[in-house]
């Protein structure tokens, strides 16, 4: 009898030692499979965000490659001297002594209507493609920085080549450069700082010839923009205007001498 008692003590030691332990490792299962589901939420989170950025940022190179190509075939086109060329038979750049296919020429050879459409059509061709890309990509980005430059180096150094009768290629890109500042409205400092800087010169303090007024404006008015526009991708766009604008100026020097006066009304 005592014998089969502790028989029966052992066996149900035994089973209840094993039951525990099976109880241990469910135990143990279950805090593991909640805590690799605890830590998977965040991790799946974190793969889901990096995949979405990693295509954001996919998007916008492509984005940034398409307007930048656009905006420099588009300021390729050289309205100034096409529209007095073709609808009023006057060819800007034989009749001016600098050979410049520009806006002032447009208006001073070509008439009035003819610079008035020259006018429109160079601040268009650098507005569009700003305003376009706008739509998909943010101002403060850096892939702006080449969409807002493409315009005004289209028409700098354009496409095709310069008519024959000039030896130059390209414009100043002074009208351009005001379209792509307009482009990036309700941001409105950096072409307030451009237009603003052209009438101190040119009323006030007056700078000649207008090729010195135009490398000190665009020298002040990216100064400025550096110093009171604190989105470092329009600062950069418009370091790279101006330094286009200035190079193109610099090429057409001819050894003019640099005037300045105040205006002093009689």
């Amino acid at each position: 009898m005592i014998a089969e008692a502790g028989e029966k003590i052992l066996i149900g030691n035994f089973v209840a030692f094993h039951v525990h332990l099976i109880f241990l490792d469910v135990k143990c299962i279950w805090n593991t499979a909640k805590f690799l589901y605890t830590n998977a939420i965040p991790f799946r989170n974190h793969l889901f965000i990096e995949k979405k950025r990693s295509l954001y940022m996919n998007q916008s190179i492509i984005t940034c490659i398409f307007f930048s190509i656009a905006g420099y075939l588009s300021g390729s086109i050289l309205y100034a001297y096409w529209i007095p060329k073709i609808l009023f038979q006057k060819d800007i750049c034989a009749l001016s002594p600098d050979g410049n296919p520009g806006t002032a020429n447009a208006f001073v050879y070509g008439g009035f209507w003819a610079g008035i459409l020259a006018l429109l059509s160079e601040l268009f061709k650098g507005f569009f493609p700003v305003v376009l890309a706008l739509r998909t990509l943010d101002i403060d980005t850096p892939y702006m920085i080449p969409i807002l430059i493409a315009p005004v180096l289209g028409h700098a150094f354009p496409l095709q080549f310069h008519p024959k009768n000039s030896n130059k290629k390209g414009g100043k890109a002074i009208a351009v450069s005001f379209g792509v500042l307009l482009g990036i409205f309700p941001v409105v400092l950096p072409v307030l700082f451009l237009a603003a800087a052209y009438i101190l010169f040119s009323v006030v303090l007056i700078i000649r010839p207008h090729l010195f007024r135009s490398i000190i404006t665009f020298g002040v008015f990216c100064l400025l923009v550096f110093l009171f526009v604190p989105v470092l991708s329009i600062d950069f766009a418009c370091l790279g205007i101006a330094l286009l604008v200035i190079y193109k100026h610099l090429c057409a020097y001819q050894n003019e001498k640099l005037s300045i006066r105040f205006f002093f009304p009689k």
